[in-house]
């Protein structure tokens, strides 16, 4: 039987957070060794608890920092390819254990630029505020508004937010973001493409193709085991309020998909 199947019957059995909690204690343990040798390497790095780690991307502590960094730089390319960073606002939208957004102080070194990280988990958020520097951070709910005025900011990015979304949230949330960002700002978000697809179920990849949204619920929202899908024609019908600068596809490395980076400028 495909994994997909195996899963999709898992959640309508309404055990998939069961599932996941499994997962969880058996990465917990398998990455016992090498998360100790992390810390050992950098006693000084602030790491937040095992689970938020793992909620928010993998219970690995080099994944989290280190390639946190890595994504960090990835990001910063993409904003010099489109804004002038000089004295910016930037806002990460589902900013989890500032895995990425830690890194932007650094990686920017312009003391004008204003960074503020947004999160839907308070005890993320609480974490965020005791440990990491040079960022400004609050919560949101989990649905709009968020707490901005217009026009707040001239760079928002979400990073895998998306896609643990329902597709109502997904209209709501473009709408918001666009209000309290900046005329020409730019907006940077991932989705599960086409890469993706290996991990659909054969009913669900023809509504993919047919340009459905597809959407797995069965589990609270925004939850790392909440997840959706998302054909171009949506995306692309999605922000149509917004000019598309870049589409950057997913490809499936080892075995594993990643996702599509979407760069989008506010035009008003």
């Amino acid at each position: 039987m495909k994994k997909s199947s195996i899963s999709n019957f898992i959640r309508k059995m309404g055990l998939i957070r069961i599932a996941d909690k499994v997962r969880y204690i058996l990465m917990k343990y398998k990455n016992k060794k090498i998360n100790a040798s992390f810390k050992m390497r950098f006693p000084d790095v602030n790491l937040p608890d095992d689970y938020t780690i793992y909620e928010s991307f993998a219970l690995d502590y080099e994944k989290y920092y280190i390639e946190g960094k890595d994504t960090a730089k990835k990001y910063v390319k993409i904003f010099k390819r489109h804004v002038d960073l000089k004295g910016k606002r930037l806002l990460e939208w589902g900013c989890g254990p500032a895995r990425i957004i830690r890194h932007f102080s650094e990686l920017m070194s312009d003391k004008n630029l204003k960074i503020v990280g947004t999160d839907y988990n308070a005890k993320t958020v609480d974490w965020c505020n005791s440990n990491i520097y040079g960022v400004a951070f609050d919560k949101n709910d989990l649905t709009p508004p968020l707490l901005y005025k217009d026009k707040s900011f001239d760079i928002i990015l979400a990073n895998s937010v998306f896609t643990h979304l329902s597709e109502e949230q997904h209209h709501k949330w473009v709408n918001e973001l666009f209000r309290v960002l900046d005329k020409n700002g730019i907006l940077v978000f991932t989705t599960h493409g086409d890469a993706t697809k290996v991990k659909l179920s054969m009913e669900e990849v023809e509504k993919y193709e047919n340009g459905q949204m597809i959407e797995r619920g069965d589990t609270r929202e925004g939850h790392r085991t909440f997840t959706a899908f998302h054909p171009i024609v949506f995306v692309e019908e999605l922000v149509k309020g917004f000019t598309v600068l870049e589409h950057v596809k997913g490809i499936i490395i080892a075995g594993v998909p990643t996702q599509d980076c979407w760069i989008v400028r506010k035009v008003d």
